[in-house]
């Protein structure tokens, strides 16, 4: 799995090296090459993925971007002003492509990404990179990490991805506490519910983060 290019400028080094600047234009795979007339000729297959949007895609989509702002808030490395222009697409795809290339991630996580071909896929994959890179450069805060978003779980059960500001006031809102219970899933898992009724419901068990404790 490869990228058709454009190539934008080449510059020959005085080593004698060729340095090449190229634009993705999109995800290929090598069907067959042949060698004719002195150059490669390759045949190629492309993909092409059709997205129908609504609430769900919207909802990623203004995920990632929120943890991609502050992944380029925390990275020393990125400008923040080029980055958060550059991510103000509506294209998924494009998206998660945009993303992608700027983050710190192995060639083999970036190969994997390439060749993650549904667009909404990639996007999912490359919002739980971010939780995980965020977690992990974030400053210290009262003596533990706090995650820029967890997955809130309610009373009723239900469960929803949200920053953990967001999460913190539900809670305050509902005279409840913010409980810290899985911090390594993807992304970290919090209750919202009494602290002293989670003490009482869990005897041998103590939150792995402290608890958040609702306003007095």
């Amino acid at each position: 799995m490869g990228t058709i290019v454009n190539i934008v400028q080449s510059l020959k080094l005085p080593d004698g090296n060729i340095k090449v600047i190229v634009e993705g234009l999109e995800r290929a795979k090598v069907v067959s090459v042949s060698d004719e007339e002195g150059f490669f000729r390759a045949i190629v297959r492309t993909f092409n993925y059709k997205i129908e949007t609504g609430p769900q895609v919207d909802a990623l989509i203004g995920r990632v971007t929120g943890l991609f702002e502050r992944y380029v808030k925390l990275s020393q490395n990125l400008n923040y002003e080029t980055m958060i222009a550059a991510i103000r697409v509506d294209d998924p795809s494009k998206l998660a492509d945009t993303v992608g290339m700027n983050l710190q991630l192995t060639i083999e996580e970036k190969q994997e990404l390439l060749e993650t071909l549904d667009p909404i896929d990639r996007l999912t994959r490359i919002a739980e990179k971010l939780t995980m890179l965020n977690i992990e450069i974030e400053p210290p805060t009262g003596g533990f990490r706090l995650p820029f978003e967890v997955r809130a779980v309610f009373s009723d059960g239900t469960t929803e991805v949200m920053p953990t500001t967001l999460a913190l006031g539900k809670a305050q809102a509902m005279g409840l506490d913010l409980i810290l219970v899985a911090p390594k899933a993807i992304p970290p898992v919090a209750k919202i519910m009494n602290y002293e009724q989670w003490l009482h419901e869990n005897p041998r068990m103590r939150p792995v983060r402290p608890a958040r404790r609702r306003k007095k």
